[in-house]
């Protein structure tokens, strides 16, 4: 049965997870496209579909049954149970209310539901953002992955956090049983992340003490990945479904001499001879390469299906790239 979902993103890449809630979509249902709010997007699938997207996605902080959306300035919250003493959670947007309305609307639910209770874990919900109530039935709140992450044995500093990762795969439009492919593995993040999504994996690594500890992971997590020591510029590399990684440009990353520009010619190219027809690649690249990496892809015939910012810190912001072979 088809019902109206919402999806609560993650405030700090909010770009960024609508792509990826986007992308998810068109995986597990082509006909369902998002409509996004700050920090909420709504869309029309299939229950199946909803918890998928919701589990495997790393910007969403939950999704469940939307119940209906009003005006705030008119808004009595219809779409609640009309139940004595319902619990509820009240959540607003980056201050896209007002104290005041805030207090209206919540006179006015109380108005209709007697003894009304507000608590944090209620399994109703009414979220107000851009000048909407959205009212909804919390079904599914995301798990965090952190502790695992931190437990790996092999660890360095500029290291994917798993929830970019997590994104990453799921840019590149893959499903269960299929095979990504990261030509810069590092220290494994992209490929675990994978296989907790039902993903396999091929790294390539091409510093021989962190392709030791690529393995390392690999193995801590189980995941059916398999990791490959050598230079991916010199490496076979097909039968992939689709490519998601982090190229090195940085002064902690492994070059082996080449600038950031070389390495991401020697990418697109790359992703243009060997990524399959119709499948999707994703990536990081610093802000200063944004226009020359559009070029590239430009030139070598890919297709830029999106385009996020990821910011790290005051002297770094990535964009996250994802491009389909044409």
């Amino acid at each position: 049965m088809v019902e109206t979902w919402y999806f609560l993103l993650r405030g700090d890449h909010e770009h960024l997870a609508r792509g990826e809630l986007r992308a998810l979509l068109e995986v597990y249902d082509s006909s369902s496209t998002p409509q996004c709010y700050t920090m909420i997007c709504v869309a029309k699938t299939r229950r199946e579909v909803a918890e998928k997207v919701a589990r495997r996605a790393g910007f969403v902080r939950e999704a469940g049954v939307l119940l209906g959306v009003e005006v705030i300035t008119e808004a009595r919250g219809e779409g609640f149970p009309d139940a004595p003493g319902l619990a509820l959670r009240v959540d607003v947007f980056k201050n896209s209310c007002g104290r005041r309305d805030l207090e209206a609307i919540l006179n006015r639910l109380r108005e209709r539901i007697r003894g009304l209770r507000l608590r944090g874990d209620a399994e109703y919900a009414g979220y107000v953002s851009d000048g909407y109530l959205f009212t909804a039935r919390r079904v599914i709140k995301a798990s965090g992955r952190s502790e695992a992450f931190e437990n790996r044995p092999f660890k360095r500093s500029i290291a994917l956090r798993p929830e970019v990762a997590r994104a990453l795969v799921n840019l590149a439009h893959l499903r269960e049983g299929e095979v990504v492919l990261d030509p810069f593995a590092g220290t494994g993040t992209v490929l675990t992340e994978a296989w907790l999504m039902g993903i396999r994996g091929v790294g390539v690594e091409i510093d021989p003490v962190i392709a030791r500890g690529l393995r390392e992971n690999i193995a801590y997590y189980g995941a059916n990945a398999i990791p490959v020591y050598g230079d991916s510029s010199k490496t076979s590399l097909t039968n992939f479904d689709g490519v998601a990684t982090d190229p090195p440009y940085g002064r902690g990353a492994s070059t082996r001499g080449l600038g950031a520009r070389a390495v991401y010619e020697f990418f697109l190219r790359f992703l243009a001879e060997y990524l399959p027809h119709g499948r999707f690649a994703s990536f990081l690249a610093p802000l200063r390469l944004e226009k020359y990496v559009l070029e590239l892809a430009s030139a070598y015939g890919l297709r830029v299906w999106g385009r996020y910012y990821h910011y790290v810190h005051s002297g770094l912001t990535r964009v996250v790239f994802a491009v389909r072979a044409v």
